[in-house]
């Protein structure tokens, strides 16, 4: 049963270094006519509206209170927001590096 539980462990974090690796990938591709800032903001925009519906939704469901719908919000933020910073660190290292 441990074992089980260390292998699911094993591949979550695989999968989440894959994703940052593709992501790193995927930057160096990039066309440099977008503005890293600009893609934040869109992202940050985007992310906060999906938590605020997501949230609420969970609030509004039966047997959820409106904490349990904040705590999900934010928790939906929180782990958008670090794909999104990662993601505009590499584009301005891609910027500082052309230049």
């Amino acid at each position: 049963m441990l074992h089980d539980k260390i292998e699911g462990n094993k591949t979550i974090v695989s999968t989440v270094v894959l994703a940052f690796l593709s992501m790193n990938i995927s930057v160096d591709y990039e066309s440099n006519k977008k503005s890293a800032k600009k893609g934040l903001v869109i992202s940050f925009i985007t992310l906060a509206l999906i938590s605020i519906i997501v949230g609420t939704f969970t609030s509004l469901s039966e047997g959820f209170s409106t904490t349990d719908g904040i705590l999900t919000g934010v928790i939906f933020l929180i782990c958008g927001c670090i794909p999104f910073l990662f993601l505009f660190s590499l584009r301005e290292r891609k910027d500082d590096d052309s230049e």
